[in-house]
């Protein structure tokens, strides 16, 4: 029978509040400090790997709570641990893979990659997965675990591309194919856009007399993101 009395309050609440303060570290260096680097090639660097390092202290965290229960009660540890697999088995894999295929590959943003049949263009490293970006614009979630598994090629040219999603509105019109090419051929005229990436375009109704144009498309960096949405808002319709 599992005696939980045998755990001393002060050893859970010392273990809760690290989990808390590595919690709010994480939430804080996501928020504010990778925004005051102002270098580009190290901001893209310390957002890739500042998660990474994080990610490690969790697993570490993990462990050494579990190393912790042992010493009071070995049974307890081993049903702690099954409790937690048993429950998120699904996310611990992918987050014990992700952290595994970063450290091997490296930041993979705006690279082209294979993935089953298909392919297209990482926009977003998570902890469990990634977006892909496929040939028609449309966004897919890949698990770590059957990215590792079954990718069947990585481009070997980096292109630290910027995804940024921009929302217009226009005047309601049943045309929207004549309104979608209108607004094409303006995103190609924009500097700031990268041509020679899909650019993607949905269209929601808002009400009988506007419609609303959700824009994603990719730049060269974040900075340019408020100046291609000063250049859409131009735009006469």
């Amino acid at each position: 029978m599992l005696q939980f009395n045998e755990i001393p309050y002060s050893k859970l609440a010392a273990l809760l509040a690290f989990a808390l303060i590595i919690l709010i570290a994480q939430r804080l260096f996501k928020r504010y400090v990778i925004r005051f680097i102002k270098n580009e090639r190290k901001q893209s660097s310390m957002s890739l790997y500042a998660p990474l390092v994080i990610n490690i202290i969790w697993i570490i965290f993990f462990l050494f709570s579990i190393y912790e229960l042992a010493l009071i009660n070995p049974i307890i540890s081993m049903s702690f641990s099954a409790l937690i697999l048993i429950i998120a088995w699904n996310n611990v894999k992918d987050f014990v893979q992700g952290t595994i295929f970063k450290l091997q590959q490296g930041n993979i943003i705006g690279q082209r990659i294979k993935v089953d049949a298909y392919a297209g263009v990482v926009i977003k490293m998570r902890n469990t997965t990634i977006d892909l970006q496929l040939e028609n614009g449309e966004i897919v979630q890949y698990p770590y675990s059957k990215l590792s598994k079954q990718v069947i090629g990585i481009s070997t040219t980096v292109k630290h591309f910027k995804y940024c999603s921009l929302i217009i509105s226009a005047p309601y019109t049943k045309d929207t194919e004549t309104l979608k090419n209108q607004i094409l051929a303006y995103l190609l005229n924009i500097p700031w856009i990268v041509s020679s990436m899909s650019i993607k375009t949905e269209f929601i109704v808002r009400d009988s007399e506007t419609i609303d144009i959700k824009i994603g498309a990719y730049t060269l960096d974040e900075k340019f993101i408020p100046k291609i949405q000063q250049a859409l808002n131009r735009i006469n319709f």
